[in-house]
């Protein structure tokens, strides 16, 4: 029987490319000489879910946004789960000021998700200050990240409770993420999210951080692709 060195092999470059790979034979077959094939594009084909480049979204698993609502604390950072279908490339983070405006900043963000399903280590990416003076306006400020498919944290933190921000609703986060107590999980039938007291302006590291689970009011971020991936 015929051995062969997986280091010394070429990958074949006709084959599919993203960066998931599996080992065929040449024939598909088992071949005497095995190719690298990268089937990553596949699995987004067989999602079925595809970004475009310069089109604004929401995370998958959002499929609905609250007319908005001021936030029950400044200095907090409010995050919700969602998910992401491509790997891209993102360009900008946004949300809408939903009706009433205020003297002060917004600031959006977005984290790695961890083993426990909660925001883990520092931001991957962060905005600058945004405004929030404007009323029934959408908002934004670049970033520049790739993210590759899976679970992340979209965050949100506020220098004041007055602007009223487009809210997260109908989201998936109960069924996905989880709560310590059976009211977290339920509460009084609003979107559904986690916070942690942060000072307004910083991004800080996440992993040991203690979250308040089930508040009315997550704001809803926007992400802008810039390309893909």
């Amino acid at each position: 029987m015929t051995t062969y060195d997986m280091k010394s092999i070429a990958a074949n470059t006709s084959g599919p490319s993203d960066n998931r790979s599996v080992i065929f034979g040449a024939d598909n077959q088992g071949a005497a000489t095995p190719v690298p094939y990268d089937f990553g594009a596949m699995r987004s084909k067989v999602v079925g879910l595809l970004y475009a480049a310069n089109r604004w979204y929401l995370p998958f698993g959002v499929t609905g946004a609250g007319t908005g609502g001021a936030l029950n604390a400044a200095n907090a950072i409010y995050l919700f789960p969602g998910f992401i279908v491509q790997k891209c490339t993102l360009s900008a983070l946004g949300c809408r000021i939903s009706g009433t405006p205020a003297v002060g900043n917004i600031q959006l963000a977005v984290y790695a998700n961890g083993s426990a399903m909660r925001p883990t280590g520092n931001a991957l990416a962060s905005t600058a200050s945004i405004s929030t003076n404007s009323a029934n306006t959408s908002i934004n400020a670049a970033v520049s990240v790739q993210l590759d498919v899976g679970w992340y944290w979209f965050g949100a933190n506020i220098d004041n409770t007055t602007a009223t921000i487009n809210t997260v609703s109908n989201a998936l986060a109960p069924g996905i993420i989880g709560a310590a107590t059976q009211s977290n999980i339920l509460n009084n039938g609003a979107g559904w999210g986690i916070s942690v007291a942060q000072t307004f302006g910083t991004w800080p590291d996440l992993t040991s951080a203690s979250f308040t689970e089930g508040f009315p009011a997550t704001p809803a971020v926007q992400f802008k692709v810039g390309s893909v991936p």
